[in-house]
């Protein structure tokens, strides 16, 4: 199992350098909390000296330091207030300064997350479940800021004031210094030894669950015709509750776990004030042993549990550590090409084979082929004969188990960003990201109006946003209840919109009519006359002047 040291050393190391530098900021802000917290309560034992003792007979001490004679308990009491004051103007701007941090680094780490996602070959990337995706980048970014660095902190910080506290606490009265710490410490060590195991396990449970409950909203979303009309909504929504509930009560349990020593320990600490109030009443010390047990009960307290809480957070992150370092784990294909420019006029492979991973037969072998990159290029089949697997290998988003792409002889593998310029995609499976046709159709880029008018035109998603009153930069597409074939005419206009060289279709117009497909690739003909299509088809009747014809399964290749 890997230590809690492990855990934060590689959380570390993912974080960029200016958020391990204000890492730094934060702790030392931490430590000088602390040191104000000390400073302000030790300035109220003077005033307690004063309260209870003869006023004017007795000497007051600040910090080591005799005082004046003539300073009384107003005086005292002004100087304590303004120390108290200042103290917790520092507590608000290390909480502050914290949460910011925190915050900062949540996003960060989902970011990078999602970046490390994307980053994956094709194959790799949709052998991810969607409802691992849709956990990991939300819950990995707050299990290293809060479950790792904001803990590490508060330790670091805790274990300072700590130090300080019972440094100062010691020159008041040893003994009971020495044994209330202890206890404590004593206690609060037992309680993690026994508990560690189940807070472990326990997260590891509630992480996975999270998962499935992901699924369930993401199925149902998906499915909601077939749900509603095979009468399983109450099957689904009983399945829902059981893993909703195991997952409450399994969060619940490890707060209450974490709590348990607090409600303990705080009552042990009122009563041993109120023993120490009867049984030290009258002595020399007895203010100095109050105020022992009462900042014991008002400070060491509340920071040994923050410890302890930190700590428990540390071993439900370690259960699931392996996960986060997975996630975050960058792949090396980074798209860095040797090439500088590519106008790519053919495609070819050369004796290339691919099988489905898993699969013991290949779905192709040794094909060898070149595609002229202009007009159209047609490539039809049965179901299931490659089609689809094919046009991944030519955009590059599969790799070839051996064997060879070349774009114009220069091997894809250099050249793949330049490539990936050139090229567009629109699929039957749509896939809208965004919420405006603006943001779907420029997938968050600068929206050139020009583009974006001829892209519409092109699709005939223009008449659908005349008859509809559709605003383009604003409307709300997904709530207006679009059609499929109206959908498809969206997702064209956004392959259209990059204007590259090569336009993949994948079987797009599966829910048009023959004639609707003929009249979009008319017109996408004259308004793109410089553009090559390579399309997916089950119909290649939709496709006049075709001048390549690819059919799977490539045995002929």
């Amino acid at each position: 199992m890997i230590s809690l040291i492990e855990v934060f050393k590689k959380s570390f190391s993912f974080l960029t350098r200016r958020e391990q530098r204000d890492f730094y900021f934060v702790v030392l802000l931490g430590c000088v909390n602390s040191l104000a917290q000390l400073v302000g309560l030790a300035a109220l034992l003077p005033v307690l000296r004063l309260a209870f003792g003869e006023q004017e007979h007795q000497s007051v001490e600040f910090f080591g330091f005799q005082a004046p004679s003539y300073i009384g308990i107003n005086e005292v009491l002004l100087f304590a207030s303004v120390l108290v004051v200042a103290s917790a103007a520092i507590q608000i701007l290390h909480s502050y300064s914290l949460n910011r941090y925190v915050k900062r680094v949540r996003t960060g780490i989902s970011v990078r997350v999602l970046r490390s996602f994307l980053s994956k070959s094709l194959t790799n990337f949709y052998s991810i479940p969607r409802s691992k995706l849709v956990r990991d980048v939300d819950v990995f970014g707050n299990n290293i800021s809060n479950g790792v660095l904001s803990t590490a902190v508060v330790i670091i910080s805790r274990i300072f004031l700590l130090l300080l506290f019972l440094a100062w606490l010691l020159t008041i009265n040893p003994f009971l210094t020495l044994y209330v710490s202890c206890f404590f410490s004593f206690f609060y060590i037992l309680v993690a030894f026994f508990v560690k195991r189940y807070i472990k396990e326990t997260s590891k449970r509630v992480f996975v669950e999270k998962a499935r409950l992901n699924d369930i909203k993401i199925d149902v979303y998906d499915a909601f015709r077939e749900v509603i009309l095979a009468g399983a909504r109450a099957s689904v929504l009983s399945e829902f509750k059981e893993i909703k509930r195991s997952v409450s009560t399994g969060e619940a349990n490890i707060t209450i776990v974490s709590a348990i020593p607090k409600f303990i320990l705080e009552a042990v600490g009122m009563l041993g004030i109120l023993l120490a109030a009867l049984y030290l009443e009258g002595g020399d010390w007895w203010v100095e042993n109050i105020a022992v047990l009462g900042f014991a009960a008002y400070r060491l307290i509340p920071a040994m549990q923050q410890m302890y809480k930190s700590v428990n957070q540390f071993l439900s992150v370690s259960a699931i550590f392996s996960s986060i370092e997975d996630a975050l784990q960058l792949e090396a294909d980074s798209l860095h090409d040797e090439v500088k420019s590519l106008s790519p006029t053919s495609i070819s492979l050369e004796k290339v084979c691919y099988s489905h991973p898993g699969s013991a037969s290949a779905l192709f072998q040794n094909v060898s082929l070149s595609i002229p990159l202009s007009g159209i290029c047609v490539v039809c089949g049965e179901s299931g004969s490659g089609k689809s697997t094919f046009l991944d290998l030519l955009m590059g988003l599969v790799v070839p188990d051996s064997g060879s792409l070349l774009i114009d002889g220069v091997p894809l593998k250099l050249c793949r960003a330049r490539w990936f310029e050139t090229v567009s995609y629109c699929a039957s499976g749509y896939g809208l990201v965004g919420s405006t046709v603006e943001d779907i159709v420029c997938l968050g880029s600068n929206v050139d109006s020009q583009r974006l008018k001829k892209a519409l035109n092109a699709s005939g998603f223009d008449k659908v946003v005349d008859d509809r009153g559709i605003l383009v930069s604003s409307a709300d597409v997904r709530s207006i209840g679009l059609s499929d074939g109206e959908v498809s005419r969206l997702v064209i206009s956004r392959a259209l919109y990059r204007e590259g060289k090569v336009l993949f279709m994948d079987e797009v117009f599966s829910s048009l009519d023959t004639s609707s497909a003929k009249a979009i690739i008319a017109r996408i003909g004259s308004i793109y006359p410089e553009l090559c299509i390579i399309a997916v088809s089950h119909r290649p009747e939709e496709f006049d002047d075709v001048n390549f014809l690819i059919k799977t399964p490539l045995d002929d290749f």
